[in-house]
């Protein structure tokens, strides 16, 4: 999926996949990101946070209550995170929804970015401190104690962040 200019959500693919076939249309957006046969979305011009395609028992694809309005979604695998200001400040609260247990209940708070992969996600507050959780398969949620990053990227089996410092790229 991607929004054009105009904010325009466009989505193509297999016919039969669920982000297609249940596309939310008549809205402007802000951002998407897709996961496992579903997506999320910011709306404008409210952050109306709105997920769409199939839940397979796991509620991906129903917003819930405490996100109604995102600063930020991630979706991928069968979890989706947002990062919302709960108490109206830039330090935004991680809710986390769907497929993966340790995902959704070990999330940290105040973050300002989020990068998901199946099982696990990885975020960033406001001064580069790094951290991660869910499945630690092979150390992947475990950053280095020292590093301090100004971007990150997550993959199924490892996470990425280029250091401040060095703007060398450390990964784990």
């Amino acid at each position: 999926c991607a929004i054009d200019e105009r904010e325009t959500l466009f989505c193509w693919g297999d016919t039969l996949n669920p982000i297609l076939t249940h596309q939310p249309t008549d809205l402007r957006w802000a951002s998407v990101s897709v996961g496992e046969n579903h997506a999320c979305g910011r709306t404008l011009p409210d952050d109306v946070l709105v997920c769409w395609g199939t839940e397979l028992g796991y509620g991906k694809s129903e917003v819930p209550d405490e996100v109604l309005y995102a600063d930020a979604v991630e979706a991928n695998g069968g979890n989706s995170c947002a990062l919302y200001a709960s108490n109206g400040v830039d330090d935004y609260d991680v809710f986390c929804w769907g497929a993966s247990t340790p995902v959704r209940n070990d999330a940290p708070e105040e973050l300002d970015r989020i990068e998901m992969a199946p099982g696990f996600a990885c975020g960033m507050d406001a001064g580069g401190y790094i951290v991660c959780w869910g499945r630690n398969q092979a150390g992947r949620t475990a950053p280095p104690d020292d590093i301090c990053g100004e971007d990150i990227s997550v993959a199924r089996q490892h996470a990425c962040a280029v250091e401040t410092l060095t703007s060398h790229v450390v990964c784990w």
